[in-house]
This record gives C-alpha cells, structure tokens and sequence, in this order.
C-alpha cells in the first residue's frame, strides 16, 4: 500500500488584523443550508425552463423557510399542512 505524505498543517493565528477578523464572524453567522444545497442540485438535473426554475426556487425556498426538519425526514403529513403560497 503506497503511503500518502502528510501535508504540512495550516496555521490559523488567534489573533489577527479587523478584516480577517469580520470575514471569520461573517463566515460563521451565515451557515449554509444544506437542504438548500440538495434543492440546487434537484434544479441542475432537470431540463427546466428559467420560469418553472424560478418557480420551483420560490416554492421550495418559502418550504425551506416553514420547516427546520431535513429533506428525508419531511413527511406526506407535513406537505400537507403546508401552507399554500396563493
């Protein structure tokens, strides 16, 4: 089995100057969603027009926003109390 050599570690200062400082706090309050992730790439597989994209972004962004559970756990139940967007 080859051995792989171990890259050289990342020093990440504790302190450090006002911008990279702000970049790290702006960084660390604005999490991705990741169900957000898996709605881009329902999108990308689709042969879509740009109006059912964008119709489809508007709708499961507003399910995105209504419910905190993950994608495989959102049930028939669910779906069915959500609430109509019209």
């Amino acid at each position: 089995m080859p051995q792989h050599p171990i890259p050289e570690p990342i020093i990440i200062p504790l302190k450090s100057n006002s911008a990279i400082a702000s970049q790290t706090i702006a960084i660390a309050e604005s999490p991705t969603d990741i169900r957000w992730l898996r709605v881009e790439e329902f999108l990308q597989a689709r042969s879509l027009q740009p109006k059912s994209c964008k119709a489809y972004q508007r709708d499961l962004q507003l399910l995105v926003n209504w419910t905190d559970t993950g994608w495989n756990q959102v049930t028939r139940r669910q779906v069915a109390f959500f609430p109509s967007p019209l």
